[in-house]
């Protein structure tokens, strides 16, 4: 395990033993594909807390370990 993932682990961002980490869980998003656009790996990636404007909005961008992707539970350890 990185230490990155340590840190992410300790500020409650990720279960240490979680669906996630167990391959059990994926993160799914929901986009338009525009097939006559003949390379999508090298059209630009949204910020963390930006939008991707062909997919629906999920609140942050994807893989965001920051406090805007944040659960609203009084669960989460992270403050």
């Amino acid at each position: 395990m990185t230490s990155s993932a340590k840190d992410l682990i300790a500020k409650g961002y990720i279960g240490e033993l979680s669906t996630h980490s167990r391959g059990s869980t994926v993160e799914v998003a929901i986009a338009r594909i525009d097939h006559k656009q003949a390379d999508h790996k090298s059209a630009p990636k949204p910020a963390c807390g930006a939008t991707d404007a062909d997919m629906l909005d999920f609140g942050t961008g994807f893989e965001c370990s920051t406090r805007r992707a944040k659960r609203l539970t009084d669960r989460s350890p992270v403050k």
